[in-house]
């Protein structure tokens, strides 16, 4: 069974909603990587607005016991254990869904589809690819989540976003550059 595995940038919250008749995991990794936890205030923030029944845990093994599991950091390299991407591989395998918004793991870029991400600090607006008819954009139905405003134009330099060049995965949003703001990928 394929499952998705969809690449959000962190300003942007990306639900597959077809996946929740059960409990989702929030799988929270800031303390290994030295972050605090806005990242996970702002996915469990998002997801009792949702009205989604979710779950937080710290552990890997923990999270794949669920449909679907969203990481509330980034993943820069070694973040996992050789045997923890193994475990991930096996639950996508299995038709698990994982939902990141930063994956710096070159042991990860195979399951989302991706290369390596490239930084930048001038990227003003988001646009999702609504009439490309994945469900994932099914519900946005106004301009202002159609196309989202990061900054305004007239400064040169905003807050740094993530962009990624898709080897396998489908573009799911664009940024102004026409770069790759979020992905999904079918994996396994």
């Amino acid at each position: 069974m394929l499952r998705k595995l969809i690449l959000v940038i962190p300003c942007t919250l990306s639900l597959a909603l077809a996946d929740f008749d059960r409990q989702a995991a929030v799988l929270d990794l800031s303390s290994r990587i030295g972050e605090g936890a806005s990242g996970l205030l702002s996915m469990t923030q998002a997801m009792t607005v949702a009205g989604l029944p979710y779950m937080v845990t710290t552990n890997p093994g923990e999270a794949v016991q669920h449909p679907v599991v969203y990481v509330a950091c980034r993943i820069p390299s070694a973040t996992l254990t050789r045997e923890e991407v193994d475990l991930v591989r096996d639950y996508l395998n299995a038709g698990g869904t994982l939902v990141a918004s930063y994956v710096a793991d070159p042991r990860l870029y195979d399951f989302f589809g991706v290369n390596p991400p490239a930084a930048s600090n001038q990227r003003h607006r988001l646009t999702w690819n609504v009439a490309g008819g994945d469900p994932t954009t099914k519900w946005f139905n106004d301009d202002n989540e159609v196309t989202i405003s990061l900054g305004n134009p007239g400064y040169p330099s905003i807050f740094y976003t993530q962009s990624y060049v898709c080897k396998a995965a489908t573009p799911l949003a664009l940024f102004d550059d026409a770069t790759v703001a979020a992905s999904v990928n079918r994996y396994g």
